[in-house]
């Protein structure tokens, strides 16, 4: 059994260490995306169908990751502002 990491000061650290605790790639791809539009698009994709945008299917999140996401959504669309539309970048349709 793995423990959760130590929380620290900064939110979106705490998030993205919840997420590669669950799910590895998917933190990766987030890290990847960051401060651009298509990282608010994944990061609801995933949530919303379930895929990892990727074509890799999945049957579920744990709650604690889905959180996780939520929040990383909530502080990427607070910084860099919301996409233009959920399905526009990465050419997902929702």
């Amino acid at each position: 059994m793995q423990l959760a990491p130590a929380t620290p000061s900064d939110p979106k650290t705490a998030a993205l260490e919840t997420v590669e605790l669950h799910h590895k790639r998917i933190a990766n791809t987030i890290r990847t995306l960051w401060g651009y539009k298509e990282c608010s698009v994944y990061i609801n994709k995933l949530i919303m169908a379930g895929g990892d945008g990727m074509g890799h299917a999945r049957v579920g999140f744990n709650q604690e990751a889905v959180e996780a996401m939520l929040v990383l959504s909530d502080l990427h669309d607070a910084e860099f502002g919301p996409p233009d539309s959920i399905g526009g970048g990465l050419g997902l349709s929702i």
